[in-house]
């Protein structure tokens, strides 16, 4: 698409990936599609890895700034993913408790 969409938010279990949501800088897809914006969210947290080398996901440059801001979770490991998984820990240790009682 040469840089004119992204599809970011794909989910799914094992091999089977579903509800995707794809980007587009003339929001053509949807509410979901916070065009342009949602694309600089997306690379804000954004980590080149073998995965994305696998996929053939190009090393984009990064200004200082987002130099920094990844930095900054390297060094707190507070990852969008790591965040959900801790939040999703505690619902289940509150299921738990509830049953208990």
């Amino acid at each position: 698409s040469n840089g004119t969409r992204l599809v970011a938010d794909v989910q799914g279990v094992g091999d089977l990936y579903t509800d995707p949501q794809v980007l587009s800088i003339d929001f053509r897809f949807g509410d979901g599609d916070l065009g342009p914006r949602g694309m600089a969210l997306f690379f804000k947290s954004f980590k080149h890895s073998d995965l994305a080398d696998g996929l053939g996901i190009p090393i984009f440059p990064l200004s200082r700034n987002e130099k920094r801001t990844q930095l900054n979770y390297d060094d707190d490991d507070s990852t969008i993913s790591s965040v959900l998984e801790e939040e999703k820990k505690c619902r289940f240790e509150e299921l738990d408790d509830n049953r208990a009682t």
